[in-house]
Protein backbone atom coordinates (compact mmCIF):
# COMPACT_ATOMS: atom_id res chain seq x y z
CA UNK A 1 0.00 0.00 0.00
CA UNK A 2 1.58 3.25 -0.60
CA UNK A 3 1.56 6.21 2.13
CA UNK A 4 0.89 9.63 0.89
CA UNK A 5 2.50 11.78 2.74
CA UNK A 6 1.80 15.68 2.11
CA UNK A 7 4.19 18.32 3.15
CA UNK A 8 2.26 22.16 3.64
CA UNK A 9 3.22 25.45 5.62
CA UNK A 10 1.12 28.05 5.83
CA UNK A 11 4.19 30.49 4.76
CA UNK A 12 7.44 30.83 2.82
CA UNK A 13 10.87 30.59 4.24
CA UNK A 14 10.28 27.50 6.84
CA UNK A 15 12.93 25.33 4.71
CA UNK A 16 9.45 22.78 4.01
CA UNK A 17 10.91 22.03 0.31
CA UNK A 18 14.51 21.14 1.77
CA UNK A 19 12.97 18.76 4.51
CA UNK A 20 10.75 17.39 1.73
CA UNK A 21 13.74 16.26 0.23
CA UNK A 22 15.51 15.19 3.22
CA UNK A 23 12.52 13.25 4.34
CA UNK A 24 12.52 11.39 0.68
CA UNK A 25 16.00 10.93 0.95
CA UNK A 26 15.65 9.05 4.78
CA UNK A 27 12.25 6.97 3.53
CA UNK A 28 14.27 5.69 0.64
CA UNK A 29 17.18 4.43 2.98
CA UNK A 30 14.24 2.69 5.00
CA UNK A 31 14.09 -1.11 5.26
CA UNK A 32 16.72 -4.02 4.14
CA UNK A 33 15.98 -3.28 0.10
CA UNK A 34 15.28 0.31 0.66
CA UNK A 35 12.11 1.76 -0.40
CA UNK A 36 10.35 3.13 -3.22
CA UNK A 37 9.99 6.83 -2.94
CA UNK A 38 8.43 9.46 -5.52
CA UNK A 39 8.80 13.00 -4.49
CA UNK A 40 6.53 15.73 -6.29
CA UNK A 41 6.93 19.40 -6.35
CA UNK A 42 3.67 20.69 -6.25
CA UNK A 43 4.85 24.20 -5.69
CA UNK A 44 3.90 24.40 -9.67
CA UNK A 45 4.67 28.02 -9.63
CA UNK A 46 8.05 28.60 -7.93
CA UNK A 47 9.30 24.92 -8.26
CA UNK A 48 12.87 24.47 -6.85
CA UNK A 49 13.14 20.51 -6.02
CA UNK A 50 15.08 20.16 -9.02
CA UNK A 51 17.10 23.31 -8.54
CA UNK A 52 17.91 22.33 -4.73
CA UNK A 53 19.20 19.30 -6.37
CA UNK A 54 21.18 20.21 -8.91
CA UNK A 55 18.76 18.14 -11.85
CA UNK A 56 18.93 18.91 -15.69
CA UNK A 57 15.67 18.19 -16.10
CA UNK A 58 14.46 17.99 -19.60
CA UNK A 59 11.20 17.61 -19.10
CA UNK A 60 9.23 19.54 -15.86
CA UNK A 61 6.02 18.42 -15.13
CA UNK A 62 2.41 20.21 -15.26
CA UNK A 63 -0.32 19.49 -13.48
CA UNK A 64 -2.54 19.94 -16.25
CA UNK A 65 -1.10 17.46 -17.85
CA UNK A 66 -1.82 14.15 -17.22
CA UNK A 67 -0.59 10.39 -16.62
CA UNK A 68 1.73 10.54 -20.12
CA UNK A 69 3.34 13.54 -18.95
CA UNK A 70 4.48 12.45 -15.42
CA UNK A 71 6.33 8.72 -16.95
CA UNK A 72 8.11 11.67 -19.01
CA UNK A 73 9.05 13.49 -16.51
CA UNK A 74 10.21 11.53 -13.68
CA UNK A 75 13.85 11.50 -13.06
CA UNK A 76 15.85 9.46 -10.63
CA UNK A 77 17.87 10.90 -8.00
CA UNK A 78 21.02 8.49 -7.64
CA UNK A 79 22.29 10.36 -4.48
CA UNK A 80 19.29 10.39 -2.88
CA UNK A 81 17.84 7.03 -3.87
CA UNK A 82 14.18 8.16 -4.78
CA UNK A 83 12.45 9.54 -7.13
CA UNK A 84 11.59 13.48 -8.18
CA UNK A 85 8.28 14.18 -10.17
CA UNK A 86 10.18 17.71 -10.96
CA UNK A 87 7.60 21.08 -11.16
CA UNK A 88 7.22 23.12 -14.04
CA UNK A 89 7.97 26.89 -12.03
CA UNK A 90 6.00 29.61 -13.90
CA UNK A 91 3.51 27.52 -15.73
CA UNK A 92 0.39 29.22 -13.55
CA UNK A 93 -0.10 29.61 -10.09
CA UNK A 94 -1.34 26.97 -8.25
CA UNK A 95 -3.84 29.08 -6.70
CA UNK A 96 -5.61 29.14 -10.26
CA UNK A 97 -5.99 25.17 -11.21
CA UNK A 98 -9.45 24.74 -11.05
CA UNK A 99 -11.12 21.62 -8.79
CA UNK A 100 -11.32 19.60 -12.29
CA UNK A 101 -7.60 20.07 -12.76
CA UNK A 102 -6.77 19.12 -9.07
CA UNK A 103 -9.19 16.25 -9.72
CA UNK A 104 -7.45 15.18 -12.69
CA UNK A 105 -4.01 15.14 -10.81
CA UNK A 106 -5.10 13.12 -8.44
CA UNK A 107 -5.98 10.54 -10.40
CA UNK A 108 -3.11 10.48 -12.67
CA UNK A 109 -0.32 9.90 -9.41
CA UNK A 110 -3.08 7.68 -8.20
CA UNK A 111 -2.41 5.66 -11.22
CA UNK A 112 0.88 6.28 -11.70
CA UNK A 113 2.22 5.26 -8.10
CA UNK A 114 0.06 2.25 -8.14
CA UNK A 115 1.85 1.37 -11.68
CA UNK A 116 5.64 1.83 -9.99
CA UNK A 117 5.05 0.22 -7.08
CA UNK A 118 6.29 3.49 -4.62
CA UNK A 119 6.05 3.00 -0.84
CA UNK A 120 6.20 6.21 -0.17
CA UNK A 121 5.06 9.69 -2.32
CA UNK A 122 5.89 12.62 -0.58
CA UNK A 123 4.22 15.28 -2.15
CA UNK A 124 5.62 19.37 -1.63
CA UNK A 125 2.96 21.55 -1.89
CA UNK A 126 3.52 25.72 -2.30
CA UNK A 127 2.83 27.60 0.51
CA UNK A 128 0.36 29.62 1.63
CA UNK A 129 -3.58 28.10 1.92
CA UNK A 130 -5.45 28.42 -1.37
CA UNK A 131 -8.03 25.71 -1.73
CA UNK A 132 -5.79 23.15 -4.23
CA UNK A 133 -3.41 23.08 -1.29
CA UNK A 134 -5.71 22.66 1.44
CA UNK A 135 -7.44 20.03 -1.13
CA UNK A 136 -4.09 18.01 -2.00
CA UNK A 137 -2.48 18.53 1.92
CA UNK A 138 -6.04 16.58 3.35
CA UNK A 139 -5.95 14.19 0.78
CA UNK A 140 -2.64 12.80 2.45
CA UNK A 141 -2.54 9.80 4.98
CA UNK A 142 -0.27 11.83 6.56
CA UNK A 143 -0.15 15.10 6.61
CA UNK A 144 3.17 17.51 8.05
CA UNK A 145 2.79 21.16 8.65
CA UNK A 146 5.33 22.92 8.94
CA UNK A 147 6.47 25.81 10.70
CA UNK A 148 9.07 28.07 12.00
CA UNK A 149 8.91 30.11 15.35
CA UNK A 150 8.15 32.94 13.58
CA UNK A 151 5.35 34.01 15.07
CA UNK A 152 3.55 34.88 11.50
CA UNK A 153 4.75 31.60 10.72
CA UNK A 154 2.64 29.56 13.47
CA UNK A 155 -0.35 32.24 12.59
CA UNK A 156 0.03 30.95 8.87
CA UNK A 157 0.44 27.44 9.61
CA UNK A 158 -3.00 27.26 12.18
CA UNK A 159 -4.95 29.64 9.57
CA UNK A 160 -4.08 26.77 7.19
CA UNK A 161 -5.30 24.46 9.46
CA UNK A 162 -8.51 26.39 10.17
CA UNK A 163 -9.42 26.95 6.69
CA UNK A 164 -8.90 22.67 6.62
CA UNK A 165 -10.87 22.01 9.56
CA UNK A 166 -13.84 24.00 7.27
CA UNK A 167 -13.60 22.07 4.63
CA UNK A 168 -14.23 19.30 6.74
CA UNK A 169 -10.98 17.57 7.70
CA UNK A 170 -10.68 16.56 11.03
CA UNK A 171 -7.26 15.09 10.73
CA UNK A 172 -4.27 16.06 13.10
CA UNK A 173 -1.47 16.98 11.12
CA UNK A 174 2.45 16.12 12.25
CA UNK A 175 3.55 19.28 13.34
CA UNK A 176 7.54 19.86 12.79
CA UNK A 177 9.31 23.39 14.18
CA UNK A 178 11.81 23.79 11.87
CA UNK A 179 14.91 26.70 11.68
CA UNK A 180 14.67 27.02 15.68
CA UNK A 181 17.27 28.58 17.09
CA UNK A 182 16.96 26.17 20.33
CA UNK A 183 15.31 23.54 21.21
CA UNK A 184 13.07 25.14 24.06
CA UNK A 185 12.12 27.83 21.61
CA UNK A 186 11.11 25.26 18.79
CA UNK A 187 9.22 23.48 21.62
CA UNK A 188 7.66 26.46 22.85
CA UNK A 189 6.29 27.25 19.59
CA UNK A 190 4.79 24.02 18.37
CA UNK A 191 3.10 23.81 21.85
CA UNK A 192 1.37 27.22 21.19
CA UNK A 193 0.02 25.81 18.28
CA UNK A 194 -0.91 22.16 19.16
CA UNK A 195 -2.84 23.91 21.76
CA UNK A 196 -4.31 26.32 19.02
CA UNK A 197 -5.19 23.14 17.65
CA UNK A 198 -6.74 21.39 20.01
CA UNK A 199 -8.78 24.28 21.77
CA UNK A 200 -10.17 26.14 19.03
CA UNK A 201 -10.48 23.70 16.40
CA UNK A 202 -10.76 20.30 17.79
CA UNK A 203 -7.68 18.89 15.96
CA UNK A 204 -5.71 16.78 18.14
CA UNK A 205 -1.74 16.88 17.31
CA UNK A 206 0.76 14.93 18.96
CA UNK A 207 3.84 16.87 20.48
CA UNK A 208 5.86 18.96 17.32
CA UNK A 209 8.76 17.45 16.11
CA UNK A 210 11.75 20.12 16.57
CA UNK A 211 14.80 20.73 13.92
CA UNK A 212 17.43 23.47 14.96
CA UNK A 213 18.71 26.23 12.64
CA UNK A 214 21.72 24.18 10.52
CA UNK A 215 24.18 25.88 8.54
CA UNK A 216 25.13 22.69 6.99
CA UNK A 217 21.57 22.97 5.44
CA UNK A 218 22.94 25.99 3.37
CA UNK A 219 25.93 24.11 2.14
CA UNK A 220 23.95 21.11 1.05
CA UNK A 221 21.75 23.47 -0.94
CA UNK A 222 24.62 25.31 -2.36
CA UNK A 223 25.98 21.95 -3.52
CA UNK A 224 22.80 21.03 -4.88
CA UNK A 225 23.22 17.76 -2.50
CA UNK A 226 20.65 15.27 -0.88
CA UNK A 227 21.81 16.93 2.64
CA UNK A 228 21.91 13.16 4.19
CA UNK A 229 24.48 12.06 1.42
CA UNK A 230 26.20 15.54 2.29
CA UNK A 231 26.64 15.32 5.62
CA UNK A 232 25.40 11.59 6.73
CA UNK A 233 26.84 11.74 10.37
CA UNK A 234 25.20 15.05 11.56
CA UNK A 235 22.93 15.67 14.14
CA UNK A 236 20.37 16.90 11.88
CA UNK A 237 20.58 13.53 9.57
CA UNK A 238 19.95 11.76 12.68
CA UNK A 239 16.76 14.03 13.76
CA UNK A 240 15.75 13.41 9.58
CA UNK A 241 15.86 10.08 10.13
CA UNK A 242 14.25 9.56 13.39
CA UNK A 243 11.61 11.91 11.87
CA UNK A 244 10.91 9.73 9.08
CA UNK A 245 11.05 6.66 11.16
CA UNK A 246 8.39 7.91 13.38
CA UNK A 247 5.68 9.46 10.98
CA UNK A 248 2.46 7.59 11.59
CA UNK A 249 1.15 5.31 8.65
CA UNK A 250 -1.89 6.82 8.19
CA UNK A 251 -3.87 9.96 9.77
CA UNK A 252 -7.01 8.74 11.25
CA UNK A 253 -9.67 10.35 9.48
CA UNK A 254 -13.88 10.59 9.83
CA UNK A 255 -16.02 8.73 7.64
CA UNK A 256 -17.65 11.75 6.45
CA UNK A 257 -14.53 13.58 5.77
CA UNK A 258 -13.65 13.20 2.17
CA UNK A 259 -10.35 11.01 1.36
CA UNK A 260 -7.82 10.46 -1.18
CA UNK A 261 -5.76 6.57 -0.91
CA UNK A 262 -3.24 6.11 -3.25
CA UNK A 263 -3.74 2.32 -2.40
CA UNK A 264 -7.71 3.22 -4.21
CA UNK A 265 -8.62 4.28 -7.28
CA UNK A 266 -9.82 8.10 -7.51
CA UNK A 267 -13.27 9.33 -8.00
Amino acid sequence: MTRLLTIASGKGGTGKTWLAIALAQALAERGSQGRRVLLVDADWGLANVDVQLGLRSPVAFDPRRGLRAMTEAVERVDEGGFEVLPGASGSGRFADLSTEAVDRFQAALTTFAKARRYDDVVVDLAAGADLPVRTLWSAGDTKLLVISPDPSALTDGYALAKLCRTDGDRAAPTVVVNRATSRPAGEVAGLKLTRALQGFLGVGAAPASVLLEEPRVLDAVRAQTPFLRRHPASPMATAIRDLAANLPASDQKPSAAPSFRLSEAAT
